[in-house]
């Protein structure tokens, strides 16, 4: 009962407070206090369905849904140009630039179907986060080895091949230290070709200011996603695959500020 209300508190003093300092401190204090609270008390029921529930449906809406009420906690406010257009009921291969850790959350958000995402193997190995990465169906990589980096790709793959849910994916690599947009890396288009599935272009624009890379205080604010066209793919050429990357990068640019 008293971290519902702890939280709530928290909440309720970062939004109306006027001190930045104190707004940040709050932020992160929420961060964490509704994160350990809601990732243990879910971690039961996701252990259940994980051994009833093969298809990862059910915790991988329990884990959206964890996401989702974090990220509120902590401030995280959300403006959505063109979320009404998104498609409902097909796979996608989801692209997005990398500004923060949040962006997942923001994901979570935006989405309102089921979708996984490629995360470093590490994540997984903390005690109960990890966990219940897994059992949403998240995919775990090791970047170390070219080898279990192609398995977890073919994972991927067979995931979006046999309809069971998007795919996020950030071609930069790593989150941007910087306020600049990097190089895209052309995985993304290998995967989306191999699977057979057409491309959702988002752009994330004040996610940097939120929580950047290497900071540990959160800075509450609004964080804007633009939505662009799905790029179908069904009637590509092999000069269209070898232009999509560049496409695609261009597209999220656009929307960029």
């Amino acid at each position: 009962m008293f971290s519902p209300i702890l939280i709530i508190a928290l909440i309720l003093y970062e939004r109306y407070s006027t001190d930045i300092m104190i707004k940040r401190i709050i932020s992160t204090i929420s961060f964490i206090v509704s994160g350990v609270v809601l990732v243990c008390c879910v971690f039961p029921l996701m252990l259940l369905f994980f051994l009833i529930d093969w298809t990862d449906t059910i915790n991988n809406f329990i884990a959206r849904k964890v996401l989702v009420l974090i990220s509120i906690c902590t401030g995280l406010r959300l403006r959505v140009q063109g979320g009404d257009t998104i498609p409902r009921g097909r796979s996608l291969c989801i692209v997005a630039n990398h500004q923060s850790a949040m962006d997942i959350f923001i994901m979570a958000r935006v989405l309102k179907e089921k979708f996984t995402f490629l995360s470093k193997r590490e994540l997984f190995y903390i005690p109960i986060v990890g966990w219940n990465m897994y059992f949403a169906g998240y995919i775990p990589i090791n970047r170390s080895r070219i080898s279990r980096a192609y398995k977890a790709v073919q994972q991927a793959i067979s995931l979006q091949s046999g309809g069971r849910g998007s795919l996020v994916m950030f071609p930069e690599g790593t989150r941007t230290l910087t306020h600049e947009v990097k190089k895209f890396k052309p995985g993304f288009v290998r995967i989306a070709r191999d699977a057979g599935v057409s491309i959702l272009p988002l752009t994330i624009n004040g996610a940097l200011r939120f929580k950047r890379k290497g900071e540990f205080l959160y800075n509450p604010c609004t964080v804007s996603v633009t939505v662009h066209p799905v790029i179908e793919t069904s009637h590509f050429s092999d000069e269209d695959w070898k232009s999509l990357c560049g496409r695609v990068e261009a597209t999220i640019r656009s929307a960029y500020t």
